[in-house]
């Protein structure tokens, strides 16, 4: 008998398409400590489908293959000059994850859609959620904060365990990094422009 294939096609979870930006988007952030501005900017955006994990595991054909829709956002920072890409996939987005099928998803998880605090995954933990969050004079709701434990990280992205606030249809609102010894690096939104 010939081997035939049935693919099956998932998407991203509905929450997660508040996180989807486009070219032109943009965000400025102003140091808490010293109101330094930095910016960052999608400097493109596209979606795919790529196979994820493989084929299901079953006995006998057809054999399964799971085809999962992807939003990649290339971006990157005025300030510091670093040029990144965060990928939307199932509920999850991922900070420079890789570009073939078998590094896929890769990358450092940097935000999950979960209604859980404690829920964990590559060295990111959802802390808290915010019914409304007041940044720089500016009211966000359903906010939520996640901690990144450096040490912890599925690949090396953040030197410092950090800490990043994200609202839906803004993106990231707040970050905070842990520099030791009571010091936190606090960078807080000013101003943004999405495109969705």
């Amino acid at each position: 008998s010939q081997n035939t294939s049935i693919i099956y096609y998932t998407y991203l979870d509905t929450n997660l398409i508040h996180y989807k930006f486009k070219t032109g988007s943009y965000w400025i952030y102003k140091n808490d400590s010293t109101a330094v501005l930095d910016s960052i900017v999608v400097d493109s955006a596209s979606t795919s489908f790529q196979a994820y994990g493989g084929s299901i595991p079953h006995s006998g054909n057809p054999q399964y293959i799971l085809q999962a829709e992807i939003y990649e956002m290339k971006m990157h920072s005025f300030t510091s000059l670093q040029y990144f890409r965060d990928d939307l996939v199932f509920n999850l987005t991922y900070r420079n994850a890789g570009n073939n099928q078998n590094g896929f998803p890769g990358g450092q998880p940097i935000h999950i859609i979960k209604n859980d605090t404690g829920t964990v995954n590559g060295g990111l933990s959802i802390i808290a959620k915010f019914p409304s969050i007041v940044i720089n004079g500016n009211n966000f709701v359903n906010a939520d904060e996640s901690k990144i434990t450096a040490a912890l990280q599925n690949q090396q992205e953040f030197a410092h365990d950090t800490y990043l606030f994200y609202a839906p249809n803004i993106g990231l609102i707040k970050r905070e990094e842990d520099l030791g010894g009571g010091n936190i690096q606090s960078w807080s939104i000013l101003r943004w422009h999405v495109i969705k």
